[in-house]
Parts: structure tokens; C-alpha cells; sequence
């Protein structure tokens, strides 16, 4: 079965946010975000925590249904199809993907509890 219009908005909000944002990251500035394990939402994170949020409001429960789908393999899944280099560093060692899946859950749990 295919994706349903409220699965598909969610899922392009947050991947649209999520590309828009780990976008702005050259390998390099990825690669030394990783080693000292900087926050990778920083400030903008806000941003896009309001952004979902939003789409979250108006679609409340169809969307948290496909939101609690969303988790760090999806979301490596997308970076391997729209971010290509900065999906290597991330699969680069064990250490950056844990790194990562730690970032995700973060989010994720932040998202929720708006």
C-alpha cells in the first residue's frame, strides 16, 4: 500500500527540516561535530522543532501515528539518498553512527514532547 496524503506530509516535513538542516554541514564540519561531540541542532534546532511542530498541531494525531515510525535507520536511509558524502561520515566507524543515533533519539524525543 502506498503512502497515505497525512504519512507523506509528515514524512516531508521532517525530512525536509532534517536535510535542511544537516545540509548546512560540509563532511569535514560533520567529521569534527562527531569528534567533539558537538549538539547537532544547536540553536537552529529550535527552528526546526517549531517548523514540525506546527505540521504536528494541525495533523495531531495522524501525524504522531507516522512520526512514531521515524527513527535513525530512516533517517540514515535519507541522508544515503539526499546526502551522500555526509552519509559516508556517518557510516564511516561505529563511534559516528552512535554519535548520530544519539542526535536522532534527542530530537526525536524533543519532537514528541511538544
Amino acid at each position: 500500500m502506498g503512502l497515505n496524503l497525512f504519512e507523506t506530509i509528515a514524512m516531508s516535513a521532517i525530512r525536509g527540516a532534517l536535510n535542511g538542516h544537516i545540509g548546512q554541514f560540509t563532511p569535514t564540519e560533520l567529521q569534527n561535530a562527531i569528534d567533539t561531540d558537538m549538539n547537532l541542532w544547536g540553536e537552529t534546532g529550535s527552528d526546526i522543532r517549531q517548523d514540525i511542530g506546527a505540521w504536528k498541531n494541525r495533523f495531531r494525531g495522524h501525524f504522531d501515528k507516522y512520526f512514531n515510525q521515524i527513527n535513525t535507520e530512516l533517517l540514515v536511509e535519507w541522508l544515503r539518498q539526499d546526502q551522500p558524502e555526509l552519509f559516508t561520515v556517518i557510516m564511516n566507524s561505529s563511534i559516528n553512527y552512535q554519535w548520530f543515533n544519539t542526535q536522532v533519539e534527542e530530537f526525536l524525543q524533543s519532537i514528541r514532547e511538544i
